[in-house]
C-alpha cells in the first residue's frame, strides 16, 4: 500500500516539475514542456508553442501561453507568441490583443469613424445599420435641411450683392446728375 502512495505522490510531484513517465517507464518531459539544459529540468513551452518537446506552433487563430488566446486579425498578422499588433486589428476591434470591440459611437478600422445613429443601430464593424429605416429617413431629412440652409444663405448673399450694386449705380447716377445741374447753373 505504501508503494502505491509513493508512486502516486511521485507522479503528482513529477507532473508539477513537468516530468512524466512514458509508456515504457522512461522519465521524460510532459506534453507542453521541454528540457532546459541550464536548469536541468522540464519547463513550460515558450509562448506560441505546445506539444511534445514544444515542437508545434499554435495554429491560427490561437496564440500565446499554450495557445489559449485567440487572434482577431488576419492569419498573416497573427504572431504565435503575442497575437495581433495594435495597428493590425480587424475592423471593429482595438486593444493590445485586439480583443475589445469599438465603443459606441466609434466603429471601423482602429475605431476611427463615428456612428450618426442610435447606439442599438451602431455596429462596431460597419457603423450604422442599413436596415434601420429611422436612421436612413433621419439622414435624408438632415441632408434636405442642410441643402435648404445652404440655398437660403446663397440667396441672402446674392440679394446683398445685388442690393449693393443697385445702390452704387443709383448713387453714382444721382451724383453725376447733381454735378450736371451745378455745371449748367454756373454757365
Amino acid at each position: 500500500m505504501s508503494k502505491i502512495i509513493f508512486i502516486a505522490l511521485l507522479r503528482i510531484f513529477s507532473t508539477f516539475e513537468g516530468k512524466c513517465r512514458s509508456p515504457n517507464g522512461v522519465l521524460q518531459c510532459c506534453a507542453d514542456h521541454v528540457w532546459n539544459n541550464e536548469t536541468k529540468q522540464c519547463i513550460e513551452c515558450s509562448l506560441g508553442y505546445h506539444g511534445e518537446n514544444c515542437q508545434m506552433t499554435c495554429p491560427y487563430p490561437s496564440f500565446g501561453r499554450l495557445c489559449q488566446s485567440e487572434c482577431k486579425c488576419d492569419n498573416a498578422l497573427c504572431d504565435v507568441a503575442i497575437g495581433c499588433t495594435p495597428s493590425h486589428c480587424e475592423t471593429g476591434y482595438f486593444g493590445k490583443l485586439c480583443q475589445h470591440l469599438c465603443p459606441y459611437p466609434s466603429f471601423g478600422r482602429q475605431c476611427n469613424e463615428s456612428c450618426l445613429c442610435d447606439k442599438d443601430a451602431c455596429n462596431p464593424i460597419n457603423g450604422c445599420s442599413a436596415n434601420t429605416k429611422h436612421d436612413n429617413q433621419h439622414d435624408e431629412q438632415l441632408q434636405l435641411i442642410l441643402t435648404g440652409i445652404c440655398l437660403s444663405v446663397a440667396m441672402v448673399v446674392l440679394c446683398v450683392i445685388l442690393g449693393l450694386y443697385t445702390w452704387k449705380v443709383l448713387t453714382k447716377d444721382s451724383y453725376q446728375s447733381g454735378q450736371e445741374t451745378t455745371a449748367e447753373e454756373t454757365l
